[in-house]
């Protein structure tokens, strides 16, 4: 219990820090997958860990490209470089729920981590290249891929 509270708290943190601070704090996230890597993730999470920090970088790549995000540059700034580092430590941790659960949760799921862009949004360190609704749509929809090619990933069915 104390790993998994310390694991949503870190990744809690360096959230706001990321988002509020932005590329300062992109060494801090990258040090975290670091020390999750070799002191906290089971071995079946460091095979995964490259991929789905990967498939979160894609996935934003191909928003960006699309027009859904918008950022100073042409290109994913460090610190949501830093956001897809930090966030997949939490997978096998304090967001294992998101999907592996029953079926229904990916729909709810993948709102609430739409939700995130819009509240990150309302920061200014990203915009939308469509109406906030529209966008958040395209993303509530890439993150319910993203969660569904998790459950694939783990063998989850149900």
């Amino acid at each position: 219990m104390v790993q998994l509270i310390c694991n949503l708290v870190v990744f809690q943190a360096l959230w706001f820090l990321l988002v509020f601070f932005g590329d300062f704090f992109f060494i801090p996230a990258l040090m975290w997958l670091v020390i999750h890597w070799f002191f906290f993730a089971a071995p079946a999470e460091k095979r995964q860990l490259p991929t789905l920090v990967a498939l979160g970088l894609i996935m934003d790549s191909i928003l960006l490209t699309a027009d859904v995000l918008q950022f100073q540059q042409d290109f994913l700034p460090l610190w949501m470089i830093g956001l897809w580092c930090v966030f997949p430590t939490t997978l096998h941790q304090g967001l294992r729920w998101c999907w592996a659960g029953r079926s229904w949760i990916l729909p709810l799921s993948s709102i609430g981590a739409a939700l995130t862009y819009v509240g990150g949004s309302s920061i200014g360190n990203l915009s939308f290249g469509y109406e906030t609704i529209s966008s958040g749509l395209i993303l509530a929809c890439s993150w319910f891929i993203y969660f569904t090619i998790i459950r694939r990933l783990n063998g989850v069915t149900v």
